[in-house]
């Protein structure tokens, strides 16, 4: 009832300024739509790479009722998915949810952006060019006359409806959660599990990322691992877990549809996260465990001390906006959470050659054209292997830090080095990198079990 009230006090102002209210709406459309054809707005974007490193974007709209805005959208997804297993190829597929004031629309960028200091503007750009072409570059080429190898998915849902301050935050926060949890219970629960019906066709080629960030880690959240039973299509990993959805028969190594779960900066409370670690551990205590138990990771949780937002405003706008029916009295998310976390923050390192410690890992961040300084990640001492890893990232200092080294005639004095400054730094080179490394850790073994059950076979 307050929401509702609420909106019907702004409705005029909403009314009298069009910039005021940002309304859902859909950004991405078919190839023969002339939006697409004059506007460069298509829902299927390729992307040809030199030597081969090529991917491929598609866009996928949810909207607030969690019905699909066009549904040839996912169907466009699936065949994409399909398609880059031609040729013998080991496609990954990379599937990332939005957070908090973004959707699928382009924003206007900068003179000189890049994935450093002058981050691109959107999501959409920082997906598309500090994600699926850094991935793509450092990844196997794309074998001659297939379709790209590294399937990129863009999940959008109405994740911003006001454009002024302070609106921007509430009344924005109360109805953006909510919604959040709802398309991530409804259409993205659907769209991922049509995506997760054709990674099944194959399960042995495809290494699958699914990742969101801020609400967009709310709405994965919901989409995986939801216990609501008014959307039985909702928790499609605890599904597996229950027995109430089959792996694919035809895998040489039994795995779930997706094999890394990554929240980042995420705007979710730790109760979900809690009932997931526990329901883990009593299925994968059974006499019959299902697979997944043998994932460590399952599920990465990252956020930054130094991200004010998830740290100081999540938890207070919890509180006062209290939920008793999703989030109870765990207001702040797993990462943040002490007794959670499985992992140090990073610590300097002086390169990633070598052999490191078991679920160690280690990256590098570029602190200027010429210097990278390398980061190293040990787990928590006692601690036992885990499906779901948690772990800051940074310490509050870095957001101090991370202002100042915006402003020009600090920058030379203060030399970068932490991995997330800001709630929207997730796509930073150093944040790609330490998930690049977590990657290509997670995708080494994978590809190295299939490789060896082929050959006993």
């Amino acid at each position: 009832m307050k929401p509702l009230v609420i909106l019907l006090l702004l409705a005029p102002v909403a009314g009298a300024f069009p910039s005021f209210y940002v309304r859902q709406q859909q950004y991405r459309y078919d190839k023969n739509d002339p939006h697409c054809m004059t506007h460069n707005m298509c829902s299927y974007e390729p992307h040809p790479g030199t030597d081969g490193h090529s991917y491929s974007l598609n866009f996928i709209e949810v909207k607030d009722d969690g019905d699909l805005f066009d549904s040839r959208q996912l169907d466009a997804a699936r065949e994409q998915v399909r398609a880059a297993r031609a040729n013998g190829q080991q496609p990954t597929v990379f599937i990332y949810i939005h957070g908090w004031h973004n959707n699928a629309g382009e924003r206007k960028q900068s003179k000189r952006p890049d994935c450093s200091d002058s981050l691109y503007k959107g999501d959409v750009e920082k997906f598309r060019t500090c994600g699926l072409q850094v991935l793509a570059n450092n990844s196997a080429p794309t074998a001659p006359g297939a379709a790209p190898r590294i399937v990129g998915i863009y999940l959008a849902w109405h994740g911003t409806d006001f454009a002024w301050p302070p609106f921007t935050i509430i009344p924005s926060y109360p109805f953006r959660r909510g919604a959040a949890r709802h398309v991530g219970e409804t259409g993205m629960a659907r769209a991922l599990q049509g995506i997760f019906d054709v990674i099944n066709e194959d399960r042995d080629p495809y290494f699958v990322l699914a990742m969101g960030h801020s609400f967009g880690a709310r709405v994965l959240e919901a989409a995986v691992e939801s216990v609501d039973p008014k959307y039985p299509q909702s928790g499609i990993l605890r599904q597996y877990r229950n027995g109430k959805q089959q792996i694919s028969s035809s895998a040489k190594v039994p795995r779930l549809p997706v094999d890394l779960v990554f929240y980042v900066n995420a705007a979710t409370s730790h109760s979900i996260s809690l009932k997931t670690i526990e329901d883990w551990r009593v299925k994968c205590q059974s006499s019959s465990p299902p697979v997944g138990c043998e994932k460590d990771p399952l599920y990465l949780a990252v956020s930054s001390r130094a991200d004010v937002l998830t740290a100081v405003i999540l938890p207070l706008a919890n509180a006062i906006f209290f939920s008793p029916m999703t989030d109870q009295y765990h207001l702040i998310a797993a990462a943040n959470t002490p007794w959670l976390q499985t992992h140090k923050i990073p610590k300097p390192a002086e390169d990633c050659s070598g052999s490191h410690p078991v679920d160690s890992f280690c990256f590098g961040i570029p602190a200027s054209a010429s210097v990278t300084n390398y980061h190293r990640v040990d787990p928590k001492p006692g601690r036992t292997p885990n499906r779901f890893w948690a772990m800051n990232s940074d310490h509050w200092i870095a957001f101090l830090e991370g202002i100042l080294h915006r402003i020009p005639v600090f920058r030379s004095l203060i030399q970068r080095h932490w991995v997330i400054s800001l709630h929207g730094d997730v796509w930073n080179t150093g944040v790609f990198n330490m998930l690049q490394a977590i990657i290509d850790r997670e995708e080494r073994n994978t590809r190295d079990a299939v490789t060896r059950a082929r050959n006993a076979k």
